[in-house]
């Protein structure tokens, strides 16, 4: 904190004493506090999350600020004080919810702010940020997010429109303050230029991915792939934060899965057991899951073809059915890949904006029903992404199975993974209901690291946060006519194996032939491998290998 202070120097106060001389004589005193309360925050944020603070910073921001100082003067002059008010409430809102965003963050964590967190800002939506910050941000922080608000806003409120500074003298002071200020200086901000650079490398490779979505549809990129055999149904449920450690299933203390450990028992399902997520956000995850790039192969999965592209080409019938959010504030990667399956079905109609409650994932098994009662030779795979396990936990369950009573967070984990194992199983039993080559997979994208309640923000990455579980089925005609890959998964269900892996998987078990496949990848091929030593995580940023340490990273200095 002291080189903080030691980056203020005494041009920089005669600067900001002569901005608010000049503006209480103008009678702009309480617009002038709102904008030293923007600089502030600024300079902080920067501080924690890009030290060291550079003098040459400072004066850039002020300048900055003083410039849009004097475009705020020039609202109030050319609109009614009502409406000069509303503008410039909004301006200073977009001024500081950034920066108060990233200094909350590192004051809460205790460490800086990476790509991931910006990356998964920009797929959620209103509601998703709403429970993370009430979920995870300490309440003292929420206050102070709250405090800040309040008066910003009342700083703006009470600024009544003065009218005592004329528009010549206001043009020329605009003139001198900017021509002070270059676009290199500009550039050199290291917080708008991360947030900016971010922003522009999220889209660029969206773009990207929908041109080879496009590409793909219209024949410019070609590929093969097929399948001989007909009239083979199969379901792929991705769930979400769910955390093997709390599963009944998993030798967990509590039988948050009575259903599935039945099964189990049973010798009804497969259950692996050293499963990992390679990344701890769902785009992160499914980027590579869900496409044919994975942390080996050096593919980016903006260049690469997605399943859907594959069982489209093998003409499999492709269902999406979705109880998350297909659209938020920003278009995603799942959105993507789902609008390409030959029919959609998303539950979640609010398209990312409002915070109201949405249907509990029980919802989708009548869906699953009505496709699985329409009879067809084709083959058919059926992708079902459910809500899950995601924060906040307590809104992922009816009140009938809330059978930890007690209202820990960790009660409302467990009771959600009890709401899963009906909703999974559920889903399984209706498959099982049919005749024929039949297969279920069970995965979700990433864990919650409930221990220590911090959920899943790869920033303060724990291994916890990897420890999903995987549970397969296969009817018997599925098990004789693949022999070899069925015996083949039942004796690697101890294989260590991350789940960026999983589109070759999939390509396996349907017995998909393409070019676009590996079998070193593919968990049912003899061929698979993967060494602990060898394996990654993150993005190839960690080896799993150090699973056995603490892992929290990037901390503040």
């Amino acid at each position: 904190m002291s080189n903080f202070f030691h980056s203020i120097d005494l041009g920089l106060i005669s600067l900001w004493l002569l901005f608010f001389t000049l503006l209480s004589y103008a009678k702009y005193r309480y617009l002038a506090i709102n904008i030293f309360l923007i600089f502030s925050l600024l300079l902080a944020s920067e501080h924690y999350n890009f030290p060291p603070l550079e003098i040459g910073n400072i004066y850039t921001y002020t300048l900055l600020l003083f410039s849009i100082t004097i475009i705020m003067i020039f609202i109030y002059k050319l609109f009614s004080r009502r409406t000069a008010t509303i503008i410039n409430t909004l301006l200073s809102f977009i001024l500081y919810i950034v920066p108060l965003f990233m200094f909350i963050y590192t004051l809460n964590f205790e460490i800086k702010i990476t790509s991931d967190v910006l990356f998964a800002v920009f797929q959620s939506n209103s509601l998703e940020s709403y429970e993370y910050i009430n979920d995870f941000i300490k309440t003292k922080y929420i206050l102070i997010i709250f405090l800040f608000i309040l008066i910003s806003s009342l700083l703006i409120f009470l600024q009544k429109r003065a009218v005592n500074v004329s528009s010549p003298i206001l043009i020329l002071l605009l003139i001198i303050v900017v021509s002070n200020i270059s676009l290199k200086q500009i550039y050199t901000l290291k917080l708008p230029k991360f947030v900016g650079d971010n922003i522009e490398k999220y889209n660029k490779e969206l773009t990207m991915f929908k041109e080879v979505q496009e590409k793909r549809k219209s024949g410019e990129i070609e590929f093969k792939a097929t399948k001989k055999e007909l009239g083979e149904t199969y379901i792929v449920v991705i769930g979400e934060s769910l955390n093997k450690t709390h599963m009944g299933l998993y030798g967990y203390k509590r039988e948050t899965t009575p259903i599935l450990s039945k099964m189990y028992r049973n010798q009804e399902i497969l259950r692996f057991n050293n499963i990992y997520s390679n990344h701890t956000h769902t785009m992160q995850v499914l980027s590579l899951a869900l496409t044919e790039a994975n942390q080996y192969n050096k593919k980016d999965y903006y260049n690469s073809l997605s399943i859907i592209d594959i069982l489209n080409q093998a003409n499999i019938e492709t269902y999406w059915l979705s109880n998350q959010n297909m659209l938020g504030g920003w278009d995603n990667l799942i959105s993507v890949i789902a609008h390409s399956a030959n029919h959609i079905n998303s539950i979640n109609t609010s398209i990312g904006y409002t915070i109201t409650t949405q249907k509990y994932d029980g919802v989708l098994i009548p869906k699953v029903t009505k496709i699985l009662s329409q009879k067809s030779r084709k083959n058919r795979v059926i992708f079902v992404h459910l809500m899950g396990n995601h924060t906040t936990y307590y809104t992922r369950y009816p009140k009938t199975y809330k059978q930890y009573p007690k209202n820990y967070y960790i009660d409302h984990y467990d009771n959600s993974i009890l709401y899963n194992d009906y909703v999974v199983s559920s889903i399984l039993k209706e498959l099982q209901k049919q005749k024929g080559v039949l297969g279920f997979i069970y995965m979700p994208d990433h864990a919650d690291d409930i221990e220590h309640n911090i959920g899943h923000g790869s920033a303060h990455f724990t291994i916890e946060m990897t420890q999903i579980p995987m549970i397969m089925w296969f009817s018997n005609s599925y098990q004789k006519l693949y022999h070899n890959r069925y015996q083949t998964l039942s004796k690697n269900i101890n294989r260590l194996y991350s789940n960026d892996l999983f589109y070759d998987t999939l390509m396996g078990i349907f017995n998909i032939k393409s070019k676009k496949y590996s079998s070193q990848y593919d968990l049912s091929s003899n061929n698979y491998q993967l060494k602990e030593e060898n394996a990654l995580v993150l993005h190839g940023k960690r080896h799993y290998k150090e699973k056995k340490t603490n892992c929290l990273s990037n901390l503040l200095p």
